[in-house]
């Protein structure tokens, strides 16, 4: 149990240290946890918290009966964004380890945040290097339906979930802007890009795997695929003795979201244990 332990958390420093300042940063579209269920117990209620280097999550779901139950979650990351979800859930044992549920919802997310001439490596506080400036305002809405499948063992389970959402942008903007400026302040190359819209749909997908110890302790991981409205001009401008010497730009390389998400929590259950039927 103790050399588990170890990996458990070699592994979480491990992608922490790996971390770059362009998964750290939320961006328009505010990647959350999606809320991985498994009700294991009868009328069962349960509260999920669960954090990492960019993003919080309180998630909780309620058992009505044998067949249907609620499901709700606040979501957030740490300059500003925040956002919530509320969601029915369909679901069933199909055995004693194989379970089956699926949640339909709707959720609003407000995503505000300014960020001007940081490190871009959080450790070089140097005079010259790479610096980042960002400015969102942002706010959608969210139609979702989520598909779960969970394999439980005495200790360990392990669930597989995929997110389908359609998102309506009541308001979008998103600025952008990485200086290089290493060889001083006249000579400098900056990559950036600007993103203005209103009432426009998107559409993204988010495949999640979550791996429970006990019941209790948690660790989910997912990764997002969007559609081309989630994407913007990504343009780099060279100056030389501040005037501009050469400019170039490209279509796809700007996702504006985060690729993956990372998050470690713990559960807990309220209810009477479903008992074992005798043989």
């Amino acid at each position: 149990m103790k050399a588990r332990t170890n990996i458990l958390f070699s592994s979480i420093f491990l992608i922490a240290a790996m971390t770059s300042c362009s998964y750290v940063f939320q961006r328009p579209y505010i990647a959350t946890s999606p809320n991985v269920n498994c009700f294991e117990r009868k009328k069962e209620k349960n509260l999920k918290v669960s954090v990492f280097v960019n993003h919080f999550d309180v998630q909780s779901n309620m058992a009505l009966n044998k067949n249907f139950g609620l499901s709700a979650g606040l979501n957030g990351a740490f300059r500003g964004q925040i956002g919530g979800e509320l969601a029915g859930i369909s679901y069933k044992h199909i055995s004693e380890r194989n379970y089956v549920e699926i949640q339909y919802g709707y959720g609003f997310f407000h995503n505000k945040s300014t960020i001007t001439n940081m490190p871009w490596d959080p450790g070089a506080l140097i005079e010259y290097g790479l610096w980042l400036s960002r400015d969102i305002n942002a706010d959608y809405h969210k139609i979702f339906i989520q598909p779960t499948y969970f394999l439980n063992t005495a200790h360990v389970s392990v669930g597989f979930a995929i997110k389908l959402s359609a998102n309506y942008f009541d308001r979008y903007h998103y600025f952008y802007s990485v200086r290089d400026d290493s060889k001083g302040d006249y000579n400098y190359t900056v990559t950036h890009t600007t993103s203005d819209f209103r009432y426009k749909w998107s559409f993204v997908v988010e495949p999640a795997v979550k791996i429970e110890f006990n019941h209790r302790f948690f660790m989910q991981v997912s990764t997002l695929f969007s559609t081309n409205s989630c994407n913007s001009t990504l343009y780099n401008t060279t100056y030389v003795n501040r005037s501009i010497r050469q400019e170039t730009y490209s279509e796809s390389a700007n996702p504006q979201h985060i690729s993956f998400l990372f998050s470690i929590g713990y559960e807990f259950r309220f209810g009477k244990k479903i008992k074992k039927k005798e043989e």
